[in-house]
């Protein structure tokens, strides 16, 4: 499905507010890290980033976003990173849904294919 603006693109995206800002803009990644690393962890469950955005500010004290936001983006980028993630090393495996739905069981039917091998 493809989406016309009509706004031209010169490098630039809008945030749900309207405001036009360059790609290159760090909020721009930060929105991408926080949204992937949500979907990854299962915090609250949002189909785009600005929602995402919306109902994580619901649920953590406005006090503590910035906070929040710089934790979300180094665990991002050092452990829950979207190609190779490091599950081995991360401490929040029991509450992720990414670990509990597709780690757990690959690993499960690798055991399994191991233990058909020996047999």
């Amino acid at each position: 499905m493809k989406i016309y603006t009509k706004t031209g693109d010169a490098g630039e995206t809008s945030f749900f507010d309207n405001t036009r800002v360059s790609k290159a803009d760090a909020r721009v990644d930060a929105y991408g890290e926080v949204d992937e690393l949500n979907s990854f962890l299962g915090l609250v469950r949002t189909k785009t980033p600005e929602a995402t955005e919306q109902a994580l500010m619901r649920t953590i004290p406005r006090e503590s976003w910035l906070h929040v936001n710089e934790l979300f983006i180094r665990f991002g980028k050092d452990l829950c990173r979207p190609i190779g993630p490091r599950c081995d090393a991360c401490s929040f495996s029991e509450f992720c849904r990414y670990y509990r739905t597709v780690v757990v069981p690959t690993a499960a039917a690798r055991r399994r294919a191991t233990r058909r091998r020996r047999a």
